[in-house]
């Protein structure tokens, strides 16, 4: 559902690990390795850490944009 220019970015987890984990199959995004601060910063990086920071339920894939706003919402702001 995203543009190319973004797809580009976010490779899964179970497509860059040869090794079977339990992560392969969670939703979770490859985050690229950087050697400056200035690198980490980017969206390549904390994009892809923000993605992966989110709740299980939030990173399915055929999620409903509606349904996703009100998820993230609740655990966002949830006491």
């Amino acid at each position: 559902m995203a543009p190319l220019y973004l797809r580009e970015y976010c490779q899964p987890l179970s497509s860059v690990v040869s090794r079977h984990r339990q992560s392969e199959h969670s939703g979770r995004l490859a985050v690229p390795r950087t050697r400056t601060n200035y690198g980490d910063r980017s969206f390549a990086v904390q994009g892809l850490r923000t993605w992966n920071s989110l709740p299980a339920d939030l990173q399915v894939p055929d999620i409903s944009v509606e349904t996703f706003r009100h998820k993230l919402n609740t655990s966002l702001f949830a006491v």
